[in-house]
């Protein structure tokens, strides 16, 4: 699609990115036109957790488009790594990223495309987990309360494994297509694997309308178990019918700190470097003295942001 380069303003002298579309599709292909929708979802959005678009460049047949530039890995490479991380670290993921779902559905954006290679552990101030939501290629833009989108109906955009029954058919979505998404990759950081698999698309197409995936607590080997709340949660979020999940990220988000709650998991901002410790000890229970420490830079964190 295009090429990522590191960069420096000149103005500012801030490093930055620039996302250079592949001059060879031109200005009117598929692939223009789904770059250019990205820079249109994230040209309103101004979120700590949304990956920043700073400008837009277009020379003649040129298009570009200056990003922060983000300093970390993608959760796919985390998970590579730690196919299940331990609890502490999935939620202060997890966490962040109902955070950025729930601000791009709040400005009419439906990403549609929620997965570990669009998820990235950003290395925030001091050090801090930023987790950014990248990609933005295949989102669905309305303009205020309206369903306007340039895509066809009937079309299916998004990643199989990770795509709601409704996104598959092609049928009308709204915010609980990226519900279905982020139950999906959060299943995935608890189990090791995504929630259902499949030997070609067409047999993964018929899984998702028609199979249950196991539940976490069966498919996971954690110990101790999952909380009840937990799994609750990430099986309403994978429901087959819309109607039968959480109608918003902002329940989730509620859910999730719920169930956190009940299993004396911290939420807060994890530093990078604390996390990559816990994945090489391959601890997956913190001590006391760890979540004392977590929890109060949360409500540190908290503070700076009200």
């Amino acid at each position: 699609m295009g090429s990522v380069y590191a960069a420096r303003d000149r103005l500012n002298g801030k490093r930055v990115a620039v996302k250079v579309l592949h001059p060879h599709f031109g200005a009117e292909s598929a692939t223009a036109v789904r770059f250019a929708r990205e820079a249109k979802a994230l040209r309103g959005i101004r979120h700590p957790n949304v990956t920043r678009l700073i400008d837009v460049i277009e020379d003649g047949a040129a298009l570009a488009y200056v990003m922060e530039l983000l300093d970390g890995e993608s959760l796919r490479t985390l998970l590579d790594r730690a196919p299940e991380p331990p609890l502490e670290v999935v939620y202060a993921i997890a966490m962040q990223m109902t955070a950025a779902l729930e601000a791009i559905h709040r400005v009419g954006v439906i990403h549609r495309d929620v997965k570990p290679e669009n998820v990235f552990c950003n290395r925030g101030p001091h050090g801090a987990l930023n987790v950014k939501l990248l990609d933005f290629g295949v989102a669905k833009v309305s303009l205020s309360s309206s369903r306007v989108d340039s895509t066809a109906a009937g079309t299916m955009l998004g990643t199989p494994a990770y795509m709601a029954p409704e996104q598959v058919r092609g049928h009308a979505i709204d915010a609980r297509t990226d519900v279905y998404a982020f139950g999906a990759v959060l299943y995935e950081m608890l189990c090791g694997r995504p929630p259902l698999s499949a030997r070609n698309l067409g047999e993964m197409i018929l899984r998702l309308m028609a199979v249950t995936p196991v539940p976490p607590s069966v498919a996971s080997g954690r110990k101790p178990r999952l909380a009840p709340a937990l799994e609750a949660l990430v099986m309403r979020c994978l429901a087959k019918a819309p109607t039968d999940r959480p109608e918003s990220m902002t329940r989730v988000r509620a859910e999730l700190l719920a169930s956190a709650d009940v299993m004396n998991a911290p939420t807060a901002i994890m530093h990078v470097d604390e996390i990559n410790a816990i994945l090489r000890r391959g601890r997956s229970d913190p001590s006391e003295e760890g979540c004392a420490n977590m929890r109060s830079w949360g409500k540190e964190c908290s503070r700076a942001s009200a």
